[in-house]
């Protein structure tokens, strides 16, 4: 089993991502949620991005456990997840 972190876009798309910016990782010290997906996803270091989490979800062959930081996340992932 993996344990994923989910963070809300600005414009609601659930990403998997442990920490609360872009900064330790992509050098962009911005919170997922003041971005849009678009903006997310065009961020990369070498061929590392952000994944959205039906990406993920569709990709690993084992249980997933979605950690999610409140009410808000929980019934967009839940809505991906179905």
């Amino acid at each position: 089993m993996i344990e994923l972190d989910c963070k809300l876009t600005r414009d609601g798309h659930v990403v998997a991502l442990h920490d609360q910016t872009l900064g330790r990782l992509w050098g962009i010290p911005r919170p997922v949620g003041a971005l849009d997906w678009e903006e997310v996803r065009s961020v990369r270091v070498n061929s590392y991005r952000v994944p959205a989490l039906a990406e993920v979800l569709s990709l690993v062959p084992v249980p997933v456990m979605v950690d999610l930081p409140g009410p808000d996340v929980a019934e967009a992932a839940l809505e991906v997840a179905r």
